[in-house]
C-alpha cells in the first residue's frame, strides 16, 4: 500500500518543535472540491499562530494533488487508509503541537478571514470553548441557520442536542488525558468525547459570542440514512457511560407528548436521577440546575 506524507518544519521531539496556539486538523476523504475551499479558508486567516494538519484517508479523487499545490502552508500531512473518521481525527492530534485543537473536516470551512482572531479577542483559557456555527445548505451554500449552545450546558442538552465540533476550540492536553475519540464509534464519536468530558470529567468551557465556522450539511451526521446508525451508536454510549437511565433516554419522545404538567414532572425527575448518579461518582459535579 503506498504512502504519501510531509512533515514542515516538525521535528519528531518536541525539543525543537515552535509552539503554536492553535492546531487546525482537517481530515478528508475524495473530496478534493471540499478541501481545496477548506484550505483556502484556514490558510487566509488575519492570525497566523497556528500549524495546519492534513489527514487524509488514501483518497484517488485528485485530492492529493490538492495538498501538494498547498504544500507551502502545511505543516504535517499524510495520505493512508485510515480506520475511519474518529481514527482519522485522533492521528492529527497525535501530530498536534498547539495549545488548542480546531477540527475542521474537508468541504466546511472558517466563516471569516478573522474566525481565529475572534478567539484571542475573547481571552479565553478553558478546556473546551464553542463558538457559533453556520450551518449551509450544501447545494447553493445558501444559510440553513447559525447554531448555538445554551449559556447552561447541562446533561439533557447533550443527550439530545451536541456541540458542534467544526466551530469548538479544544485544548490538546485535554484530547490527551480523555484518551482522544472513541474509534469504535462510525458518526458520533465528537457526541461521545463532549458529553464523557463535560459531564463525568468536568472539563471547564465557555462560550463565545462569534461565528467561526461554517458545516456543509452533506457530512456522515447530515445524511438521513445515517439516522438510524446514529440513534444505535448513542444507546450504546449511554449504557457504557448512564446506564441507571438508559429507558428514560429511550423514552423521551414519548415524554414529549405527555401533558405539559407531565411532561414538566418527569423531565425534573429524570435530571434528577443524573444528578444523584454523577454525585456517587464524582465531588465536582456539574451545574444541572439554575
Amino acid at each position: 500500500m503506498s504512502l504519501e506524507s510531509n512533515k514542515r518544519n516538525l521535528s519528531t521531539t518536541h525539543i525543537l518543535v515552535k509552539m503554536s496556539f492553535f492546531t487546525l486538523i482537517t481530515i478528508n476523504y475524495n473530496h478534493a472540491d471540499g478541501l481545496r475551499k477548506t484550505i483556502e479558508s484556514v490558510i487566509n486567516q488575519t492570525y497566523q499562530d497556528f500549524e495546519y494538519i492534513i489527514i487524509d484517508g488514501g483518497s484517488t479523487d485528485g485530492s492529493v494533488e490538492v495538498i501538494k499545490e498547498y504544500a507551502d502552508h502545511i505543516h504535517y500531512w499524510i495520505s493512508e487508509p485510515d480506520k475511519g473518521v474518529f481514527n482519522a481525527m485522533n492521528k492529527g492530534i497525535s501530530n498536534a503541537h498547539g495549545e488548542y485543537c480546531l477540527f475542521l473536516n474537508s468541504g466546511d470551512y472558517l466563516y471569516s478571514e478573522d474566525s481565529l482572531n475572534k478567539f484571542i479577542k475573547f481571552n479565553c483559557y478553558q478546556d473546551i470553548v464553542i463558538g457559533k456555527l453556520k450551518i449551509v445548505n450544501n447545494q447553493n451554500d445558501a444559510l440553513h441557520e447559525i447554531y448555538e449552545v445554551p449559556d447552561e450546558i447541562t446533561a439533557f442538552f447533550l443527550f439530545k442536542n451536541y456541540v458542534p465540533h467544526p466551530s469548538t476550540f479544544i485544548k490538546r492536553e485535554l484530547l490527551l488525558k480523555s484518551g482522544k475519540f472513541n474509534e469504535d464509534l462510525k458518526i458520533i464519536g465528537d457526541w461521545e468525547f463532549f458529553l464523557r468530558t463535560l459531564t463525568i470529567e468536568h472539563a471547564s468551557w465557555t462560550k463565545i459570542n462569534a461565528i467561526i465556522s461554517s458545516f456543509v450539511t452533506d457530512g456522515l451526521s447530515s445524511s438521513k440514512e445515517n439516522q438510524v446508525i446514529i440513534e444505535k451508536e448513542k444507546e450504546k454510549v449511554l449504557k457504557t457511560l448512564f446506564p441507571m437511565f438508559i429507558k428514560d433516554f429511550k423514552n423521551y419522545e414519548l415524554l414529549l407528548k405527555n401533558k405539559e404538567s407531565s411532561k414538566e414532572i418527569a423531565i425534573f425527575n429524570l435530571l434528577k436521577r443524573i444528578y444523584e448518579y454523577l454525585l456517587k461518582t464524582s465531588h465536582k459535579i456539574i451545574k444541572l440546575f439554575k
